[in-house]
């Protein structure tokens, strides 16, 4: 049994925090949202340290290139910003799209080195060299529909891409070309995971449902295998525990869930609701601290709650 309590909050943010991404190699915690800049915060005091880059616009992703140093940041304005994790610098921008980017990943086993995938609004995914950010190395018309987030599976066999018709678009990895669509919601696909086995797809969509797809490692076949109604409303955020069996989840509906990751049963709800001091507005993102020891959460109330978690 997971046992969590409450260990601190993160407070500096003057505005609704969208996107959270914790960084093993410089032991800090990067958070944005409608601010006007990205916050980093240290992972071992819990402290703020300081404004890592000013933005100009709101930002709604942040993914850590890992070995890198390198943290990506994904605006409104459809701009995609690589910036030096130590100093903030500006490595390279991406400014192919137009319309907001909403979800961001990275290949990191390909021969040619690492490859930056981006997804948007305009229902389209761009892959990019990073040392050649001039023009992406693939444009893939995904969708009609906008692209509210993605998922690449643990081996990097499959990239996963949810639409806001309530789609889920699955990608060969190797050479970008489509393997299947899985009409799995019948509202926007609002978060997608891998489980670290490679052999589960979870969707959640506004529909308040999750869809748990197996996915046969010899046939590449995707089959829906189950689903519940985890929350009252939509699941933005979803991610597993870095070396237990459980995973959270964080929903519009002002909470926090931890699953078994084995039989997807419940294990605790952490609301005010459920008496926890818990946050007041909608839970927009949440990522584990790189050891698993801590839980991060933030939304609209413009804090980050941290969560102490005990085997």
């Amino acid at each position: 049994m997971v046992e969590i309590s409450k260990s601190t909050q993160m407070i500096g943010h003057q505005n609704p925090v969208y996107a959270l991404a914790a960084d093993a190699d410089q032991g800090v915690l990067y958070s944005a949202g409608n601010d006007k800049g990205i916050v980093r915060w240290n992972l071992e005091t819990g402290k703020f340290e300081r404004i890592l880059s000013p933005v100009q616009h709101t930002v709604y992703e942040l993914h850590v290139l890992k070995g890198e140093q390198t943290l990506i940041a994904g605006m409104r304005n459809g701009l995609v910003r690589g910036m030096n994790t130590q100093t903030g610098a500006s490595r390279w921008e991406l400014t192919l799209h137009q319309e907001p980017v909403f979800a961001l990943g990275s290949l990191l086993g390909k021969s040619a080195g690492v490859e930056v995938v981006v997804a948007a609004e305009d229902g389209t995914v761009s892959v990019w060299d990073p040392s050649r950010p001039t023009e992406p190395l693939y444009h893939l018309n995904v969708s009609e529909s906008p692209i509210r987030c993605m998922a690449v599976s643990p081996d990097e066999r499959w990239l996963s891409f949810g639409a806001k018709d309530g789609t889920v678009h699955i990608y060969y990895a190797a050479d970008f070309s489509l393997h299947t669509v899985l009409s799995a919601h019948t509202m926007p696909v609002t978060s997608l995971l891998f489980s670290p086995d490679g052999k589960y797809l979870l969707s959640a969509a506004r529909d308040a449902r999750m869809v748990v797809t197996e996915i046969r490692s010899d046939t590449g076949e995707f089959t829906q295998k189950r689903e519940f109604v985890p929350h009252m409303f939509a699941i933005y955020s979803m991610e597993f525990h870095p070396n237990l069996p459980v995973f959270a989840t964080a929903s519009r509906d002002k909470s926090v869930k931890i699953w078994s990751a084995e039989d997807f049963r419940l294990l605790k709800s952490l609301s005010i609701e459920k008496g926890w001091e818990a946050h007041r507005l909608s839970v927009n993102a949440l990522t584990w601290h790189p050891n698993g020891d801590q839980l991060f959460t933030t939304g609209d109330d413009k804090v980050i709650m941290v969560w102490d978690v005990k085997k």
